[in-house]
């Protein structure tokens, strides 16, 4: 059974690797098409973008890996089935369920290669296109040119740039007095600069606000006293879907202690633990497809079915995600169902494949 099992998964990974460069390079064609748009911007040259496209791919990759798995396990199997080899092992006692589940090991090893993809090579790797393609077109190595909103108890923080990893300049700070929710202070700082465990502002104007009076003092520097560090101030700046496993415990963390929603986080998380799940639930999906009604179909019409029904998850699972932000469902349960659903349609399929 060790050699039946290492069969089936060369032939998996086999397949998967060529739908892997198919998809991919479809995929970084799409991505290349629309980073030229902002080609000639600043110093964003045409090597640039090949480069900040190619560190995009690790991402790409990351997301359509389900379908992947499905199609290279319909041409693996498909491939073994053409070439007779299938009915060789039907026929030498090996069961349905028996192919499904040497099929179904193979898919939790390359779903557990992916969540490593994921946490490793994905986070660094989408990190390192933002900076370049942000360093090329605005200057300075700047990490995010958009508007960062934070809050830290009674203190509400806007940061107009982070030109680098410890630095923030255009801050904005906001006291609020939470028993009446009365605007008491604002803090501009000029910029920020994070060294020996604590933030160093400069270019300060305090202005104090009360009962028919404003106050305004200005300061060359002085200390930050805010609960903020560099690392979780870049989480900020990142999508959820992109962060590692570590990064979104540490973000979720920080909204955790400051009373923050943390639904896109957690849904976030939660997707990423049960992708070595799904990607083991494609591969048992795809083992009807050949022993199943669809066995005496042309391997194009199988592909056609695999193409549409992982095109049918993808959109199912953002739809599920969404609807459990809006209504509030638990992560977990947004994360997981559509999953499970289509474990269950797996195990139907492939029960029905057994009985006919």
């Amino acid at each position: 059974m060790k050699i039946l099992d290492a069969h089936i998964r060369n032939a998996l990974l086999g397949m998967s690797v060529i739908v892997a460069l198919a998809l991919t390079g479809i995929s970084g064609f799409v991505t290349l098409v629309e980073e030229l748009d902002d080609l000639g911007q600043g110093d964003y040259s045409l090597q640039l973008v090949a480069l900040v496209t190619l560190l995009k791919m690790p991402q790409l990759l990351y997301e359509m890996f389900p379908l992947v798995v499905l199609l290279g396990t319909i041409l693996g199997l498909g491939a073994l089935a053409a070439a007779g080899e299938l009915v060789v092992m039907q026929a030498a006692g090996v069961s349905v369920y028996r192919v499904a589940w040497s099929a179904g090991k193979a898919g939790l090893a390359l779903g557990l290669l992916v969540l490593a993809m994921g946490e490793f090579a994905v986070p660094v790797a989408k990190q390192a296109a933002d900076n370049i393609s942000s360093t090329a077109r605005f200057g300075e190595g700047r990490v995010s040119s958009s508007v960062v909103w934070l809050r830290q108890g009674e203190q509400y923080i806007r940061i107009g740039h982070l030109p680098q990893d410890k630095v923030a300049e255009d801050i904005q700070v906001l006291h609020v007095n939470q028993n009446d929710s009365r605007l008491i202070q604002t803090v501009a700082m000029a910029r920020a600069d994070f060294a020996d465990g604590e933030w160093q502002a400069s270019g300060l104007r305090e202005t104090l606000l009360d009962y028919g009076s404003v106050r305004i003092r200005e300061r060359d520097s002085a200390e930050w006293v805010v609960d903020l560090d560099p690392d979780v101030l870049k989480l900020f700046v990142l999508r959820a879907d992109s962060l590692s496993l570590r990064g979104l415990f540490q973000y979720i963390r920080y909204l955790d202690s400051n009373g923050l929603d943390n639904t896109a986080p957690q849904y976030a998380l939660w997707r990423k633990l049960a992708t070595p799940l799904t990607v083991m639930v494609m591969v048992i999906l795809a083992v009807p497809f050949v022993i199943g009604p669809l066995r005496d179909t042309g391997a194009g019409q199988r592909l056609f079915v695999g193409v549409m029904l992982g095109i049918a998850f993808y959109v199912f699972n953002e739809v599920a995600g969404s609807l459990g932000q809006v209504y509030d469902w638990p992560a977990a349960l947004a994360a997981l169902t559509p999953t499970a659903l289509l474990a269950c349609l797996a195990a139907w399929r492939l029960h029905a494949a057994v009985r006919r």
